[in-house]
């Protein structure tokens, strides 16, 4: 089930699309941007833990290369309401991976749906 909340922060004003993963809220915005740092705390990680792997690292990287971007473009962070880590989706579903197998092929399904 998807429930689209409209979040404003200055003139600015942003899509938060909730989905439920095995009774837990998941978010990701209308673009397919997912929310990492909700993600991983409902698996006991951290965002960071992944980020920081040298593989991690690597694909990121040629993602980046590939995508003709910054690395640093495919990741956005934020504080305070509906803050966090907010990741590209092409990293969310190997981000996913690294957290549950079955949040993995949900997240795809998903990016799927909103893209």
């Amino acid at each position: 089930m998807l429930k689209v909340n409209i979040r404003r922060k200055g003139a600015i004003m942003s899509k938060i699309i909730q989905a439920n993963f095995n009774g837990q809220a998941m978010h990701f915005t209308t673009d397919a941007w997912f929310n990492a740092t909700e993600a991983a705390e409902k698996f006991g990680k951290r965002p960071i833990d992944w980020l920081n792997q040298d593989g991690t690292r690597e694909y990121i990287t040629t993602l980046a290369d590939m995508l003709k971007c910054e690395p640093r473009s495919l990741l956005k962070t934020k504080r305070g309401n509906n803050g966090g880590t907010w990741m590209h989706p092409k990293l969310a579903v190997a981000f996913s991976r690294w957290l549950d197998t079955r949040l993995a092929i949900w997240c795809d399904m998903q990016i799927d749906g909103l893209i």
